[in-house]
């Protein structure tokens, strides 16, 4: 795995964990669950979208 899809998977995991903090405090409830579950969805989706980009290379 290359420098850059770190950095990539990491800014998406990032993104994605505050999107969903502030959905959670939007909404009155507790934030930890729904941080960990934002990392874990903006890391798929970073997987996933790194797989598309070198497989149409």
């Amino acid at each position: 795995m290359e420098s850059r899809d770190r950095t990539v998977i990491a800014t998406t995991t990032l993104i994605s964990s505050l999107a969903f903090y502030w959905f959670a405090k939007a909404k009155g409830k507790s934030e930890v669950p729904y941080v960990m579950i934002g990392g874990f969805v903006g890391a798929i989706i970073a997987e996933l979208a790194l797989l598309e980009t070198t497989k149409k290379q």
